[in-house]
């Protein structure tokens, strides 16, 4: 899809049609009565690697606000074009040559609106620039989407952009469907509609040259064809694959796919094999652009509603994330993630200050189930009489599953949990939903269930047009329904001698979460919680604030023996743990800010990790003490200290 003007032509319409065909278009579900689904799930059985690329979007300038919701929402890449031919437009080719003004030093060209895409890259996302179009004065045609006629000329400018923003570029993808004319003109150039992949292969040769005579070290990534139809992939692909000059450069294939409810995998896999019937085995595939379909008229006039603003489009965006997670595609960027365009209205992600539904399903997939913050576990999963379902181990440890339903009716589904690798007895799911009714900003509860020899089996109610979420638990506790001031629930004891715990809000902010308030120099402050005994690997998740005195934070098993600690030291300054049962100082902290933390455990094994910030810093290191299984958390401030901690978001897992 061009990223700035309208298209309709001919070529992109049968192309769909193609896709549609070979892809499988399917009607969404709905209608009178909707069936009880059965899922099963085997976490042992992995199929599978998930990226959390797949939660990306296609996007122009937006303001500093609307950027940060975007990364909020669950977005963790867009993709952009260049726009060399803006920055360009006031000059000549025979003045360029000769640098009349000065004209090949960049500090005189126009960054305007390349600056203020590049601002999504201050806003925490990767970027995909797309590197399509140039000057009018640079092309045969005439036009800017005409094959370059200087390719010395081209290769200085494409170098010259890329070494402006080659620290914030994560991948460069040459050309934007050039199997659509309205994209890639061929008109006054040597190439006729016969050599149209030549005309490709040799573009992509110079930007390539471009590309890497800027950033020599290979850190981006270079991609292509980025056609309308992945049908016609074989034809586009081969010649890359065949040219001695590219065959080596070229890092991961491009399609568009908009093929209604029909599988992308389908397309992913496929192109797949095709690159390695050229050496290529395990090519990654980007999909960088997909939606419902690309009719610019739409029932309205004003875009198919599946695509921007229809409730339907939450559980759209559910089953193609989940068929895409299926075949661990790399990358995909939905057409589009950005605001409302008077002029260019079949494509958007927010209107009239409200976000699309959709916004709702990017939510709960990347953020609440993990999936959007580091490579996952894409595990074997069987269904029936449900939309879509599927099982992950996200890249936290947690053991989760993604079910869709598009039916009128809730479905009410039983869902089998294998192999989960826990002990007999109980355990909980925190499930999250996302629907016209439920946004999936909190869980919408936390259900008992019962495991048998590794095994849990229970139903889960999914609403109408809605995507349903759950991460298998032992305890845990957000503290968000406890009340202000008031102690926390009955699943935790307290020892108060020294002060008080209680629920309340974190420091500036209405979050809330545990307060542990030590006011005594004699005695300290606990809270503890029990979980089913576990032999087996079990994480601890949490988040605290360093306090001005000491606290730590462990896991032991039922005769309070510690297996592993964590802790703020005051007089240090640093966070500790340990190695065996000597103390180890990992880094330095600033009180009042709030450290994100893991704690791996393998009682078996007597080895444990530890993560702060999602990095490692502690790797098989032997446990503090020897245990055989851990069936508690401790949370303590130090005798000696006095102040307030604060703890959020107790997981055990």
């Amino acid at each position: 899809m061009n990223l700035v003007t309208m298209k309709a032509s001919l070529v992109r319409m049968v192309s769909i049609v193609l896709v549609a065909a070979v892809l499988g278009i399917g009607v969404a579900p709905g209608g009178a009565s909707a069936a009880a689904g059965t899922v099963t799930i085997d976490y042992a059985n992995t199929v599978a690697t998930g990226h959390p690329e797949v939660f990306g979007g296609n996007s122009s300038k937006e303001d500093a606000g609307y950027m940060d919701q975007i990364k909020d929402i669950g977005f963790t890449n867009i993709r952009f074009e260049t726009y060399v031919h803006v920055m360009l437009a006031g000059t000549n080719l025979q003045d360029y040559k000769n640098n009349v003004g000065n004209i090949q030093d960049p500090s005189t060209w126009d960054w305007t609106l390349m600056d203020s895409r590049f601002a999504w890259a201050d806003h925490g996302q990767k970027i995909l620039l797309l590197v399509t179009k140039a000057p009018t004065w640079l092309t045969w045609s005439g036009t800017e989407v005409g094959v370059p006629k200087d390719w010395a000329v081209y290769e200085d400018i494409v170098k010259k952009v890329i070494q402006r923003y080659k620290d914030k570029i994560t991948w460069v993808e040459v050309w934007n469907e050039p199997d659509n004319s309205s994209a890639l003109s061929l008109t006054g150039s040597p190439y006729d509609f016969a050599h149209l992949k030549d005309a490709y292969n040799e573009i992509f040769y110079h930007v390539t040259n471009a590309v890497r005579a800027a950033d020599p070290l290979k850190t981006i990534k270079i991609g292509g064809p980025a056609l309308a139809s992945g049908t016609t992939w074989p034809d586009f692909i081969s010649y890359i694959l065949q040219d001695t000059r590219n065959k080596d450069n070229i890092d991961f294939a491009s399609m568009h796919v908009y093929n209604g409810t029909g599988k992308i995998s389908t397309a992913v896999t496929s192109w797949r094999y095709w690159a390695s019937q050229y050496g290529k085995s395990n090519f990654p595939v980007h999909v960088t652009e997909w939606n419902y379909d690309a009719d610019q008229a739409g029932a309205t006039g004003g875009g198919t509603p599946i695509n921007t603003m229809g409730e339907e489009t939450i559980s759209y965006i559910g089953l193609k994330l989940n068929d895409m997670f299926s075949v661990g595609t790399e990358g995909a960027q939905l057409f589009k993630s950005s605001k409302y365009i008077a002029n260019y209205p079949f494509w958007y992600f927010y209107k009239d200050g409200v976000f699309s539904p959709k916004a709702k399903t990017y939510r709960l997939m990347s953020d609440k189930m993990g999936l959007g913050k580091g490579d996952s576990n894409v595990k074997f999963t069987s269904s029936s009489n449900i939309t879509s379902a599927q099982g992950y181990i996200n890249t936290y440890g947690e053991k989760l599953g993604v079910l869709v339903n598009s039916d009128a009716l809730v479905n009410t589904a039983t869902v089998t949990m294998n192999n989960t690798g826990l002990e007999n007895g109980s355990a909980i799911l925190e499930i999250y939903e996302a629907s016209t009714a439920n946004d999936a900003t909190v869980y919408r509860e936390r259900k008992p269930v019962t495991v048998t020899n590794g095994t849990i089996t229970t139903d889960i109610s999914v609403p109408a047009n809605s995507v349903v979420g759950f991460k298998v638990q032992l305890q845990g506790d957000d503290f968000g329904t406890g009340t202000l001031g008031a102690a926390p629930g009955s699943n935790w004891t307290t020892l108060t001698s020294g002060g008080t715990v209680t629920i309340a809000n974190l420091p500036n902010t209405s979050n809330k979460g545990l307060k542990l308030s030590d006011t005594s120099t004699a005695s300290r402050v606990e809270a503890t919680t029990s979980f089913t005994a576990q032999a087996g690997t079990v994480n601890l998740k949490f988040s605290a604030q360093a306090p001005s005195s000491g606290g730590g934070f462990s896991l032991s098993n039922s005769s309070s023996i510690l297996a592993a600690t964590v802790g703020f030291d005051p007089a240090a300054g640093q966070i500790y743990a340990y190695d065996g049962a000597t103390k180890i100082y990992l880094m330095a902290y600033n009180t009042g800010t709030t450290y994100p933390f893991r704690i791996v455990v393998r009682p078996t094994a007597g080895t444990y990790d530890l993560y702060i910030h999602n990095t490692k810093y502690v790797a098989g290191k032997p446990l503090r003490n020897a245990v055989t299984s851990v069936s508690n958390v401790w949370i303590n401030t130090v005798i000696a200290g006095t102040g307030d901690m604060y703890v959020d978001d107790v997981v055990v897992y």
